[in-house]
């Protein structure tokens, strides 16, 4: 497959993915509106940020290395990786709660836990098929295995919160996931049952070199992680007997990463397995003008389509979400959905950051390839991860609670995205910032637009009292607001920006050859 036809893929690959993420975020909606604060706050908060750093760990380095050369006996290995940290990661939960709280009142949480790992064992042993399917961009396998597990996840959810007694909430949770890594890893070996098989031709000194670029990939990744998850971290220290909390949080995080979950992830997963692809045709061939120029072409055209899209969760969704929560929540949470409002409008905010970060960073990963890059990118992480989540977060924490906390995240990937720039600069010599950022009457648009928005929900939203009647009016000439702001802005970027326009649909739209 040609390096066209790659942008073409990975594009594609990208609209599949939203389209899994939306039906996920759809599935968690069913589970949302019913469930238990204090039992959200455990599975989502405590076990979900073992389980994801158990996957994390024991997969980045691998994806990031085995994406540009394959080597099947290192991609096998990935199972033995996953069993061992999983393990690791089992006993030290189990300990750490014993040592909290007796074993009688906790052990729907320690079983919980059991099971958490136990399912990131059995996701992490279809892992090889995965790294296959990523290195020959078959994206298609990947995000089908995923649907069909979410969907499976979603309806085992459900049945398990209906069945166990109410004080197994967290175990439901856990059976979920189990039941999640089963349907995905059925999936993924009818769908691709031969992509790993045999030996490959490849030399002790070649293995080697590509071991000791999992593991500097691995190290660095940890640090990445920890940035990422630095919220969930702090909950965990700060609010360890307050799982209330830690469940709201849980529910403003979990409408709040709508636009990660849906959009920016896949898009950064896509883009960073397009991007290694052409890096490494630039860095094995030389072929400094074609390669590089379609490099330069498809980074300027995501970034500045994630920036468009973090723009308008920022200008639209900051002022939206008092409505969003109260159409979505059930009547018997409204309390809920008031104290939730306040930190998914920080999330809004959050998600303009976001989005650039996270394009950004994928092109580093992409050219990234000596120890030095590593170490600098690790060190630029620890900077940044100390500044905001030593020093900011908890000032900030105590005077605006958690919407400090996701104001702290945000400094994080304020700063993360600054040395990303610098570096794509220097990488592609020109200056990078010009080429990403929307026109500047576009800018002014949105500007205008979370002005009046704004204005709209103090005036019309606010001052039409409690009562239902009263609430939706108010809420009605609020959305008019909104809808009038978003046909303006909406035009004005077709009007200004139907050069870009042009150029994102030829990339989705190439069609993809194989060799």
């Amino acid at each position: 497959m040609d390096t066209s036809n790659k942008a073409a893929a990975a594009a594609r690959g990208t609209l599949w993915s939203i389209g899994l993420r939306l039906l996920s975020f759809v599935c968690t909606q069913i589970t949302l509106r019913t469930v238990d604060p204090v039992a959200l706050g455990k599975a989502n908060i405590d076990l979900e940020l073992a389980f994801g750093f158990i996957l994390f760990l024991s997969r980045e380095g691998f994806r990031l290395t085995l994406a540009k050369e394959w080597n099947t006996q290192l991609a096998q290995g990935t199972r033995i990786v996953h069993f061992v940290v999983a393990i690791l990661v089992s006993l030290w939960l189990l300990l750490w709660k014993n040592g909290k709280e007796d074993n009688g009142s906790n052990y729907d949480y320690r079983l919980a836990s059991i099971l958490y790992c136990l399912a990131a064992v059995l996701e992490g042993w279809a892992e090889p098929l995965v790294l296959r399917a990523l290195f020959q961009v078959e994206l298609h396998h990947k995000i089908a295995s995923e649907g069909m597990a979410t969907i499976a996840k979603t309806f085992v959810t459900v049945l398990a919160l209906s069945l166990l007694p109410s004080n197994f909430a967290i175990t439901a949770f856990g059976v979920a996931q189990i039941g999640y890594a089963v349907v995905y890893n059925l999936v993924l070996r009818y769908r691709i049952p031969h992509l790993v098989a045999g030996k490959d031709a490849i030399s002790k000194s070649n293995e080697r070199r590509l071991s000791f670029q999992v593991l500097l990939f691995t190290i660095q990744g940890i640090f990445k992680h920890i940035l990422t998850e630095g919220d969930r971290i702090l909950l965990v220290l700060l609010l360890q007997d307050n799982a209330y909390d830690k469940g709201l949080y849980a529910l403003a995080s979990a409408y709040g990463g709508m636009a990660a979950r849906l959009l920016f992830q896949p898009l950064e997963e896509n883009a960073r397995l397009l991007w290694i692809k052409l890096s490494s045709k630039v860095e094995n061939h030389r072929v400094q003008s074609k390669e590089k120029s379609e490099l330069q072409e498809s980074y300027s055209l995501l970034v500045k389509f994630v920036l468009y899209i973090g723009l308008f969760f920022a200008a639209f969704g900051t002022n939206y979400t008092d409505v969003l929560l109260r159409l979505i929540m059930s009547s018997s949470n409204q309390d809920r959905a008031v104290a939730a409002a306040p930190v998914l409008s920080a999330f809004c905010v959050y998600t303009l950051t976001m989005a650039l970060n996270g394009t950004t960073e994928a092109l580093l990963y992409a050219i990234s390839t000596s120890p030095r890059d590593l170490s600098v990118l690790t060190l630029v992480h620890f900077i940044a991860g100390v500044l905001s989540y030593s020093l900011l977060a908890p000032w900030w924490v105590q005077l605006y609670g958690t919407v400090g906390l996701v104001a702290a995240n945000t400094v994080c990937m304020i700063l993360r995205s600054v040395y990303a720039m610098f570096v794509s600069t220097r990488y592609f010599q020109t200056a990078s910032v010009t080429s990403v950022s929307p026109h500047p009457i576009v800018l002014l648009a949105f500007f205008t637009t979370f002005v009046a928005t704004r204005w709209s929900r103090q005036h019309f939203f606010f001052q039409h009292g409690e009562k239902e009647i009263n609430w939706w009016v108010g809420a009605m000439k609020h959305v008019s607001v909104g809808i009038a702001c978003l046909v303006g802005t909406v035009s004005v970027i077709v009007l200004l920006e139907r050069n870009y326009i042009r150029a994102l649909r030829s990339m989705i739209r190439r069609p993809t050859k194989q060799d």
